[in-house]
């Protein structure tokens, strides 16, 4: 049960990061959150519960160590990414958000990304990762500074 513990919250998050950063560099994998395991269902024993925790456990990792894999919203489309940042260098998006206004914020010279809801869900739930959130304050707020 150790083993399995040590394995799950940190042996695999500090491996799955360093293969992010490999998917980006090496194979210029545009969507990383393709690669992002996914949310699993609560479960209350067996080997479930240890991948249960395994995306938190990643996105702290990913956190903590500065690894530069949320991609930027391009200022071209939206769709697309070929720069990726580090946690404290974006400003988070919601999925919903409209790729046209995320295009104008990139060509005004914020960096946005726009993770899929289950990676939104998992940083309202992490509440020792800090992160920005994009709303209009904020924006207004960045807008100024770069200027």
């Amino acid at each position: 049960m150790k083993w399995n513990n040590l394995l799950f919250e940190l042996f695999l998050p500090r491996a799955w990061t360093i293969f992010l950063r490999l998917l980006i560099k090496e194979d210029h994998l545009p969507d990383v959150f393709r690669a992002w395991p996914r949310s699993q269902n609560a479960v209350e024993c067996g080997d479930s519960t240890y991948w249960q925790s395994f995306p938190s456990n990643l996105l702290v990792e990913i956190a903590k160590s500065g690894s530069p894999v949320w991609p930027v919203v391009d200022r071209v489309d939206s769709k697309i990414s070929t720069e990726f940042a580090d946690f404290e260098s974006v400003l988070v998006a919601s999925p919903d958000a409209e790729s046209e206004i995320l295009r104008a914020f990139g060509n005004a010279g914020l960096k946005i990304t726009q993770p899929p809801d289950y990676i939104i869900q998992l940083l309202l739930a992490s509440p020792d990762i800090a992160y920005t959130l994009l709303t209009p304050d904020i924006a207004h707020e960045k807008l100024l500074v770069s200027q």
